[in-house]
């Protein structure tokens, strides 16, 4: 085990154990309890007498099912128990229907959907909450009910009795687990999309369709927890939020695949397709439902279809990637989905099993941990991403650098002059060249020789870095780009290359001298720059037999 492994094993071996111990702390005294509600709401939820059709049942146990046609009014009754005269508050959960209470035959509540203003407001499911007066023990409650909405007609939710506070806290007390998630999940989404704005060189947008997935599931999970009506009072909002939820969480899943799985052009086609028949089913529900033609519910029906032939053929795209071109993040895609079909096939059994306490609560499980794998493998992306981009730049500034000293090479100059020409750019050359390297080199050592060419480039470097970039092109050749073409400007800095050449000189075992040629290139003057390079050059060996002739 490597160090850096086994610093983590010991840091999060020693977490866990503190965690433990202030647990075990914790239990040592238990004589007080502070939390707020550590009991659970009254349910009224037996003895009611249901009535639809012409028909009466008896003893009727809640929730309970009629399955009734659409706008069949029905109406359940019981007679409400003796309790403590704060537990006045009745809790009625609506799915989609218009109630009205009775409390011996007077009306003493009523909830129904008010008539459009222009835009017809989606259907809703609500929590409704009915005060009732302190003598109301002995006396019948009646609820009269009706949707609608097909799928929720003859619906007969659970009915709780008690104070607006314990009612309140049981509703949340029992939905604290989604909200966990929710709020997990929003927080994710929205720091991968935030994170995906600063990463400039990635190539795709991956981060930022997995950030704003994770976002739009974490809404549809909120308004699927039943609690959102305590944040936003809304009906529009209340209605449409997880019906418009669903067609986007495909979208940005579907993207998400193209960039980050796909490598097919042709399947990313496909996708793309996809994507813009679901934008353009969310368009056409919205209109429909605020022409009141049909509800969000209703259309939702077309938008699972759809759904569903995209998983099909995503998945189909995925098989195919593994199996033709050994794509191993379609691999691990599908070992992720794989976790949200196991909790939708649990979610399923529990429906028809009848264990109602757990619906919901697989498909969270699952959704937190097909997320919690999918930003896992993204942070490794981003890192490895990281690596590559670091590696780039070194291998890039490698490229450039001229290794014994530490300046640009003949690459760059070559590059930066290719530039310059393209670009039909006035600039000044000097090209340099050491006089007697092979003599330093035969008489002193090749260790001399390579001290000599550094302190030429760095003098050339510090004489010419405020007017232009200077580079090293060979042995003991060098060349320096300047774009002002100013004369004396150039004069200037050449006087200070010698003046410092000559302080260098008093201390170094042999003289060095450099001969220099230097001249202006202007397109419309040098048709080739071929031809302008062999003049200055020209004039650089002119230069170096002055030199010569003088010593």
């Amino acid at each position: 085990m490597n160090k850096v492994l086994l610093k983590r094993v010991v840091t999060s071996t020693s977490i866990l154990l503190f965690l433990c111990s202030i647990f075990f702390l914790s239990q040592i005294d238990k004589r007080e309890d502070f939390s707020f509600n550590k009991e659970q709401a009254n349910e009224l939820n037996s003895s009611w007498t249901v009535k639809y059709n012409n028909q009466e049942l008896n003893n009727v146990t809640l929730p309970y099912d009629l399955n009734l046609e659409a706008n069949e009014k029905y109406q359940i009754s019981t007679i409400l128990p003796q309790l403590d005269h704060e537990q006045n508050t009745l809790l009625l959960r609506s799915s989609m229907q218009d109630m009205r209470v009775y409390l011996d035959n007077v009306l003493i509540y009523e909830h129904v959907k008010p008539k459009s203003l222009g835009i017809v407001t989606p259907p809703a499911s609500l929590w409704i909450t009915v005060t009732l007066p302190d003598d109301y023990s002995g006396k019948e409650i009646m609820i009269e009910i009706s949707s609608p909405i097909k799928s929720f007609s003859g619906v007969i939710n659970p009915i709780k009795l008690d104070s607006k506070e314990v009612l309140l806290f049981d509703l949340v007390k029992n939905q604290l687990f989604g909200l966990i998630i929710f709020g997990i999940l929003f927080l994710a989404g929205i720091i991968l999309t935030i994170i995906s704005f600063f990463i400039k060189d990635n190539q795709d947008s991956r981060i930022f369709y997995l950030g704003l997935l994770a976002t739009f599931t974490s809404l549809w999970l909120l308004a699927e927890s039943r609690l959102l009506q305590f944040v936003i009072g809304n009906r529009f909002i209340l209605g449409s939020l997880a019906y418009l939820m669903v067609p986007l969480m495909a979208i940005y899943f579907a993207l998400y695949i193209r960039e980050a799985v796909l490598t097919q052009s042709g399947y990313k086609k496909v996708i793309t397709r996809f994507v813009f028949v679901m934008q353009l089913f969310i368009i056409t529900s919205v209109l429909l439902q605020i022409t009141g033609v049909y509800d969000f519910i209703e259309t939702m029906y077309f938008g699972l279809g759809f759904i569903s032939v995209g998983a099909v053929i995503g998945a189909y795209f995925l098989i195919k990637e593994m199996l033709e071109f050994n794509n191993q993040t379609a691999k691990k895609l599908m070992k992720f989905t794989f976790i949200l079909f196991i909790s939708l096939i649990l979610e399923i059994g529990s429906f028809y099993i009848g264990v109602f306490s757990f619906i919901s609560s697989f498909l969270r499980v699952g959704s937190f941990l097909f997320f919690l794998l999918l930003i896992i493998d993204t942070i490794y992306y981003i890192r490895e991403s990281m690596v590559r981009k670091n590696e780039t730049l070194i291998l890039e500034k490698l490229a450039y650098k001229d290794f014994l000293t530490g300046g640009l090479n003949r690459t760059s100059y070559e590059k930066d002059l290719e530039k310059k020409i393209n670009d039909k750019q006035s600039f000044r050359l000097n090209l340099l060249d050491l006089n007697h390297l092979k003599y330093i080199n035969d008489h002193f050592g090749h260790n001399v020789g390579d001290e000599a060419i550094k302190l030429i480039y760095n003098t050339l470097e510090s004489a010419f870095r405020d007017i232009g970039t200077s580079y090293r092109i060979g042995g003991d050749e060098f060349a320096v780009i300047i774009n002002d073409i100013n004369s004396e400007i150039n004069a200037n800095a050449i006087d200070e290359f010698n003046q410092n050449l000559s302080n260098i000189n008093k201390h170094f075992i042999h003289p060095l001298k450099v001969a220099i040629g230097t001249d202006i290139y202007t397109p419309d003057k040098w048709e080739h720059f071929s031809k302008f390079y062999h003049h200055v050059d020209q004039k650089m060996y002119e230069d170096k037999t002055k030199i010569k002739s003088a010593e």
